[in-house]
């Protein structure tokens, strides 16, 4: 499961960074109902809407991956 999410998270900034001309980006990751939720949004040019990534609010693009959760217990706000 944390390699799964991750190479989305690597490959989420990798498109950022690559394709989006965004001035920022913002990597959340959330553990709730038993998963684990991992989420990468930028305020760059957007894409096509697709699955579990497409546009954001406004400008941007917005990529969100789960897994079932494990391991050590994690806040709502992410920390360990």
């Amino acid at each position: 499961m944390e390699a799964a999410l991750g190479w989305a998270i690597r490959e989420g900034v990798t498109n950022v960074i690559r394709h989006s001309r965004a001035a920022h980006c913002r990597i959340a990751l959330v553990r709730e109902d038993g998963l684990v939720r991992a989420e990468v949004v930028d305020d760059g040019v957007g894409g096509d809407a697709a699955t579990e990534a497409g546009p954001g609010p406004g400008r941007g693009f917005r990529l969100t991956v789960a897994a079932p959760a494990g391991g050590a217990a994690m806040s709502r706000d992410g920390a360990a």
